[in-house]
């Protein structure tokens, strides 16, 4: 049995992240079960005109595949920690420091049609992990050595995962119950989930196809639930995890002061780097279209199309703390803001890295209105609260004064 230590990248990475809006199911008059989140009052949907779900309907993930990829990761996992055996800082939580390799290394795809969702296809001189490196003590040339080997492998991996992708699964995946929660099995892997999490998923899949009961729900479910959790899976091991009785739960309030905020006050409807595990907004754009898509995700927030983000709206964005990801998102906000004449507004979260390029550029931004900085985000450390705004974004949801204050007084110890 695959040992699940947690619910989406936002929990495999090193700071707090996000708040989980709380959910419940209803039974509508009609008969049809309905999920209803506390905060907003519809169901995460997925807009189907902007993400091509036949797309990756088409191209899917097996259980094979999925499981074999989970060994994969595995794999690369001990030869991160076999290459930094004397370099305490990886080696306390190896896990981490291979899930920014991952992320941080997927943004240097050049070809994005040949490429795995999750492992990168790179030459061994092509990448260059800031993160490695300083984690090996600021020592470049090693961390080069370290990141050619694990490009060499991931290579070697994904070479290898094409050819289980083309051998069908024919086993059936299994949802049966087990001590008050659920088990989602294929073959000889199982992956428990608890109940609450299970039909947040089911009524988001139900959603996004239209499907008035989740009843109607079959064996297509079944397998994308799979892959979905394997995936997630893949990048939590059994270092970096939150952990609740060993199996997937719904995500914990990390931001809640802040979300709730943004939610009420600011009316954000958009969150740019969720998981169907935690998202709150009736739009949300996560990791991995392919497995993602089936259950409301608009895909990644990087490849959105121009087209739905000249909509303008309310935006929450909390970066993970990944260097390259951190200011890559930075850049893609303020060209959001700079091209955009219909009302945007953006509440950002970032860890408090204050030497750091795009920190800063956010800070002296002039779309700036309100900064929040060493916000203590209950027992997960601290991190930098920013909202940016066009000027008809400031006319839509302006951060009056009480706002400020609610904000300073449940989170800040520092304004500015």
């Amino acid at each position: 049995m695959l040992s699940v230590r947690g619910c989406g990248i936002e929990q495999s990475l090193d700071k707090s992240r996000r708040a989980q809006n709380q959910y419940f199911v209803n039974l509508s008059d009609n008969g049809s079960l309905e999920l209803r989140p506390v905060i907003m009052n519809t169901c995460v949907t997925l807009v189907k005109d902007s993400l091509n779900i036949a797309e990756f309907e088409d191209n899917e993930d097996t259980p094979a595949l999925a499981v074999a990829r989970y060994k994969e990761v595995e794999t690369l996992g001990k030869i991160l920690k076999n290459l930094t055996r004397k370099y305490k800082m990886i080696q306390k939580e190896p896990s981490k420091a291979l899930c920014r390799f991952l992320f941080s290394s997927k943004l240097a795809q050049i070809d994005k049609k040949t490429s795995d969702p999750l492992l990168p296809f790179l030459r061994d001189d092509e990448y260059y992990d800031r993160s490695i490196c300083y984690e090996l003590n600021d020592d470049p040339a090693y961390a080069r050595l370290v990141c050619k080997k694990l490009c060499i492998a991931s290579r070697d991996a994904v070479i290898r995962l094409k050819k289980v992708k083309e051998t069908p699964s024919l086993s059936m995946v299994d949802i049966t119950q087990y001590n008050g929660k659920w088990m989602v099995s294929w073959g000889k892997e199982s992956i428990i989930i608890e109940d609450r999490l299970l039909k947040r998923l089911q009524n988001m899949y139900c959603s996004t196809f239209k499907m008035t009961d989740t009843a109607l729900l079959d064996q297509n479910f079944n397998r994308r639930l799979f892959c979905l959790l394997i995936r997630y899976q893949s990048l939590g091991g059994q270092d970096n995890m939150t952990t609740k009785g060993g199996c997937f739960h719904e995500a914990s309030k990390l931001f809640s002061s802040v979300t709730w905020s943004a939610f009420t006050d600011l009316k954000v409807t958009k969150e740019c780097t969720a998981s169907p595990f935690n998202s709150s907004a009736t739009t949300f754009w996560s990791a991995f279209a392919d497995t993602d898509c089936f259950f409301g995700s608009k895909g990644n927030f990087f490849d959105a199309s121009d087209t739905e983000l000249r909509e303008g709206g309310s935006f929450m964005a909390d970066g993970p703390p990944v260097e390259e990801t951190l200011e890559l998102l930075e850049r893609r906000i303020h060209a959001i803001l700079g091209r955009n004449t219909n009302p945007t507004s953006f509440v950002v979260g970032y860890p408090p890295w204050r030497d750091m390029d795009c920190w800063k550029n956010l800070k002296q931004s002039k779309y700036l209105v309100f900064h929040l900085d060493n916000c203590t985000v209950d027992h997960f450390g601290h991190m930098s609260l920013f909202i940016l705004q066009n000027e008809n974004g400031k006319k839509q949801w302006p951060v009056t004064e009480a706002i400020q204050m609610k904000l300073i007084s449940s989170l800040g110890t520092k304004y500015n």
